[in-house]
């Protein structure tokens, strides 16, 4: 799937019922990195299952935690988080401010 078709796949109906079941639906959700319940996003974490993603292939995350799970490494390079666990093991935006 290339750029242009992906980004037509986060417009369909399939994308906005998965966000709808994993964030509106759940009055329980918060950020699986930082349990923020603001601004949350569903982040995949694999592409490999588009269409028919199972709940190991996203993650419900903030804005920010969203945003820094793009950007992994220290020094900008664009490092996609490829699992839950990994993602789990960085330093949230957050975190480094509270540091």
């Amino acid at each position: 799937m290339n750029k242009q078709e992906y980004k037509k796949y986060l417009k369909s109906p399939h994308w906005f019922k998965l966000r709808q079941i994993y964030i509106y639906d759940n009055p329980n959700v918060k950020c699986s990195k930082c349990g923020s319940v603001e601004n949350l996003n569903l982040h995949h974490l694999n592409y490999n299952n588009l269409w028919h993603e199972r709940p190991s292939d996203l993650a419900v995350l903030c804005e920010l935690c969203h945003y820094y799970a793009h950007f992994k490494s220290d020094d900008g390079r664009i490092g996609k988080i490829v699992s839950l666990g990994e993602l789990l093991q960085t330093v949230t935006p957050r975190q480094r401010m509270e540091a």
